[in-house]
């Protein structure tokens, strides 16, 4: 009765669930875990779940009432590394409100995302890609340099089939 008296009961869900639970850096199960009971006092909390953040908190058991702890677990970011940028690229991504420059990893949320590397002096170069949790995907930015003569001229001014070919130039 004693030793009853001197634990709590411990609860964790986690969204989503599957996560092993760790208590004081042992494992005690996976989520959701129910009326688990632990010792009074302050314990240190871990949750883990492949291609998610790593979780930590401390929380307090007590004797007269159960400790039910509810998490949310955030997807591990990806990372898109583009290779062979000319000096001064900058990177447009679908949903990013400014360019970012590629001289590092570019650090995304999971899915597909569509960007394009543009350079002056350069043509630009648009791709698609899908960013997966934790991973890096690496694309070359095959930026051809455009002539002196080109160099003004949007790409969407230039038409030609087979028989004609025309550039219009302001």
């Amino acid at each position: 009765r004693e030793i009853y008296n001197a634990t709590g009961l411990f609860s964790v869900v986690t969204t989503p669930e599957g996560a092993r639970v760790l208590v004081d850096g042992a494992q005690i199960g996976t989520t959701p875990l129910e009326d688990h009971r632990l010792p009074i006092g302050r314990h240190q909390l871990t949750l883990q779940l492949e291609d998610h953040r790593t979780q930590e908190a401390t929380f307090e058991v007590s004797a007269r009432q159960a400790t039910r702890v509810e998490v949310g677990l955030e997807l591990l970011p990806g990372m898109l590394v583009l290779e062979d940028t000319p000096p001064g690229a900058m990177v447009y991504i679908e949903g990013r409100d400014a360019p970012i420059t590629p001289d590092q990893p570019i650090e995304l949320a999971p899915g597909a995302y569509s960007f394009e590397v543009r350079a002056e002096g350069y043509e630009s170069v648009r791709d698609r890609v899908e960013i997966k949790p934790g991973l890096s995907v690496r694309r070359a930015a095959d930026m051809r340099k455009l002539s002196a003569l080109m160099r003004d001229i949007s790409r969407e001014s230039i038409i030609y089939n087979r028989y004609i070919f025309r550039v219009t130039y302001d």
